[in-house]
């Protein structure tokens, strides 16, 4: 590769594995009232690099849960949590240190309203933060061991 030119950019298909551990352990950990439907998922759109020096990631994701009273910065946290994991997951399979992960400051989309989806009683809004970018955002990278 010539100096100055950047490593060749590979798309990540579909959910990655690391994601959906998240996802699991994410919502074991912040579960809410038993009927209250909830889901936080983080995907790895894209990545470039060829070694741990020049490995850059971009995670998207999104939090959505039935809650009585809305709260962004909730599901922003929520969020923050997961794309950090996805990033210390990814750059441990390509074993190197690190990570970094640059959370966004706040929700790229968010949303609230009814839903019929959730319990009317317990939790009748659903909450959303969404940290799906228009342009492709590195928010991950990794070190040499």
């Amino acid at each position: 590769m010539s100096p100055g030119t950047s490593p060749p950019t590979q798309d990540a298909p579909g959910l990655r594995d690391a994601g959906n551990r998240v996802q699991q352990e994410l919502l074991q950990q912040q579960a809410g009232p038993a009927n209250c439907f909830q889901n936080i998922v983080t995907k790895i759109r894209a990545e470039t690099g060829t070694d741990c020096d020049s490995y850059r990631v971009e995670i998207a994701g999104y939090s959505e849960r039935c809650v009585k009273d809305c709260d962004d910065n909730a599901r922003l946290a929520e969020l923050r949590q997961a794309g950090q994991k996805a990033c210390f997951e990814f750059c441990q399979r390509k074993q190197c240190k690190g990570p970094l992960f640059v959370a966004p400051p706040q929700c790229a989309v968010s949303e609230c309203g009814n839903d019929p989806k959730c319990d009317q009683n317990a939790c009748p809004n659903l909450n959303a933060c969404f940290l799906l970018q228009e342009r492709r955002v590195w928010n991950c990278v990794c070190q040499e061991l």
